[in-house]
C-alpha cells in the first residue's frame, strides 16, 4: 500500500489544504505535517495519520474499508446508493433515466479501474450533464482545488 496521507486527504475532501491549516487543525508542527503528507501512509506514524484525518473531517473507518474493498464489492456499496426509481445517485438527482445511467455506468467503470466514487465525482458529473457546465471549466475548478497549474 503506497498511498500517500496526502492523496487521501486530497480525495475525501476535494480541496487542497495547505500544510499550516492541517498543521493548526491537528495541533501538530509544520514539518511533521510535511513529512507526513509525503510518506506512503503504511509508512506514517498512526497517531499522526488519525490526528491528521479528524482535523480533516475524515473517518479512519472509511478509508480502511475502502482500501480492503475489492472491485466488485466497491460496486455493491456504489450501487446501494443509487435508485432508478427517483433518479438519485448518492442523493443527487438526475433529470433523465439517460442522465442517470451515463452517470451510472462511467462510475462503475471508474471502480473497476481502482476509483472509489464519491459524491462529488456525482455531483462533476451532475454539472456537466444537468447545467451543461463545460468540461474545460469543471478540468479548471478541478485544478484549482488541487492546487495544480495549468
Amino acid at each position: 500500500m503506497d498511498i500517500k496521507l496526502e492523496d487521501v486527504i486530497q480525495r475525501y475532501t476535494k480541496q487542497h489544504l495547505t500544510i499550516a491549516q492541517l498543521a493548526r487543525q491537528a495541533n501538530l508542527s509544520r514539518s511533521t505535517v510535511t513529512d507526513a503528507l509525503k510518506r506512503p501512509i503504511n509508512r506514517t506514524s498512526f497517531g499522526v495519520v488519525v490526528q491528521l484525518l479528524q482535523a480533516s473531517d475524515i473517518s479512519l473507518d472509511g478509508v480502511v474499508a475502502q482500501l480492503e474493498l475489492t472491485p466488485a464489492q466497491e460496486e455493491v456499496c456504489f450501487l446501494n446508493q443509487c435508485s432508478l426509481k427517483d433518479l438519485t445517485i448518492m442523493g443527487i438527482k438526475f433529470s433523465t433515466p439517460d442522465h442517470f445511467w451515463q452517470t451510472r455506468d462511467s462510475i462503475i467503470t471508474n471502480i473497476y479501474e481502482g476509483d472509489h466514487p464519491t459524491k462529488a465525482d456525482v455531483n462533476d458529473a451532475y454539472q456537466q450533464l444537468e447545467e451543461h457546465v463545460p468540461t474545460a471549466k469543471i478540468i479548471d475548478c478541478l485544478v484549482h482545488e488541487y492546487g495544480g497549474h495549468r
